[in-house]
């Protein structure tokens, strides 16, 4: 295992010289403009925004986390760092042809749990969340992250990355493509006049983005599949009020319950699907601050470049 969580990731990159820092950017428009800069030229670097306009430094965030670089990708998928194009093409040929899969490990603690959130103290705000485009209805913090659901009927857990927009202080809209699992997932307790239980986690291991990215046959964990890649289980910590397993070591994750759509969020979240965390059963658990933790603080997240937009020139 060549690293164990996003720091020990990052920590690796500016080992081998692809990790640029950046800071006193702005996070309306520019944080945008930087990164597709940055993913349209040699060397395809990771970038690490830092000292962001309106936000203390420590609050940080990163982007471009594979920007066309196989070295990245085989740190993140555990292979060796050498590895030319097609030894790693030839790796993951075994790999899909033979997957392995491991199931998660349940701990009762972990990093996740270091800074606790719930109520009026909930304030998305506070995170330094990107405005990427003009035409963007909003600030997204979901571009590169995992959504955690579980089956109602069979219990297997299911990790999507579907994007996710900030709303107001402690609410999120979250956009499922159809015929995605997580939306089949949803629809079902949504049939049944139910919300949907949900997890969202930003600051991930790039493996379990990796995973979660990708399409396995229905009933098939993506949990399972990271640690399979791994050769080592995903520790997870059972969420107080959902029950949904979060992967332990993360630094920033969101709980709640998805509910259906209303003519109120069509209107103000162009026809999004929204994410209603209400403040009983919502927590936010992030580090990241510098005043919290004595240690080099962590991104609040780890956000890929939208697909959507363009940079005006």
């Amino acid at each position: 295992m060549l690293y164990n969580d996003l720091r020990g990731w990052m920590e690796k990159v500016d080992e081998f010289g692809e990790l640029k820092r950046v800071e006193g950017i702005d996070w309306k428009y520019e944080m945008g403009a930087v990164t597709e800069v940055y993913a349209r030229n040699p060397p395809y670097s990771a970038i690490l925004f830092d000292k962001i306009k309106d936000y203390p430094a420590g609050h940080r965030v990163l982007v471009g986390v594979h920007h066309q670089s196989l070295r990245r990708q085989c740190l993140t998928t555990h292979l060796p760092l050498n590895y030319d194009r097609m030894q790693f093409i030839q790796a993951w040929r075994k790999r899909l042809n033979n997957p392995q899969f491991i199931s998660p490990r349940v701990v009762n603690s972990g990093p996740v749990m270091e800074n606790v959130y719930e109520g009026k103290d909930i304030d998305l705000f506070s995170l330094p969340v990107p405005h990427w485009h003009e035409e963007d209805g909003g600030r997204y913090i979901g571009t590169a992250h995992i959504v955690i659901t579980r089956d109602m009927d069979e219990g297997w857990v299911n990790l999507g990355c579907y994007r996710v927009m900030v709303h107001d202080k402690d609410t999120l809209a979250l956009y499922i493509s159809p015929g995605k699992q997580g939306r089949i997932i949803r629809q079902k307790y949504f049939d049944q006049g139910r919300p949907c239980p949900v997890a969202i986690s930003f600051g991930d291991d790039p493996l379990l983005l990796t995973a979660a990215a990708n399409s396995l046959p229905w009933g098939k964990s993506e949990y399972d599949y990271a640690g399979g890649i791994r050769g080592e289980a995903i520790d997870v910590i059972l969420g107080k009020h959902t029950g949904l397993p979060v992967p332990a070591l993360f630094r920033n994750y969101h709980r709640g319950r998805m509910l259906a759509r209303s003519a109120e969020t069509r209107r103000a979240l162009r026809r999004m699907d929204r994410l209603l965390c209400e403040r009983r059963a919502y927590r936010t658990d992030c580090e990241g601050k510098a005043h919290d933790a004595p240690r080099q603080p962590d991104p609040d997240r780890r956000a890929l470049f939208p697909s959507s937009g363009r940079l005006r020139r």
